[in-house]
């Protein structure tokens, strides 16, 4: 339990892989931690079942967000992180080599 940010983290019958999250104050459930799909979902009203957790059925849910896992989203980032990296060094050696040819012409 995180009581500062008023959230709440559980497993289900001991299965510590797999760690589910719930923040009272967006009033949201998500799988957090150990799942195939990171989902995070509006509670319902009339809240939720545990059958339903043990199923990872979330179709009584309004997604909130979802993707197919927390590591695929870290690998994306970084990728794009370098190609926009890679493109700033290209475009200053460029606009060096430019500066270099005309000031020696």
């Amino acid at each position: 339990m995180d009581p500062v940010n008023k959230d709440i983290y559980f497993t289900i019958a001991r299965d510590f892989d797999k760690v589910w999250k719930i923040s009272l104050e967006n009033e949201t459930i998500e799988t957090y931690i150990g799942f195939d799909e990171y989902t995070i979902a509006h509670m319902p009203i009339d809240g939720f079942t545990l059958s339903e957790l043990e199923n990872s059925n979330l179709d009584n849910f309004k997604t909130y967000e979802q993707s197919k896992s927390n590591n695929t989203v870290y690998i994306i980032t970084i990728v794009t992180g370098v190609l926009v990296l890679t493109a700033v060094i290209a475009i200053i050696s460029i606009k060096k080599r430019k500066k270099s040819n005309t000031s020696t012409h």
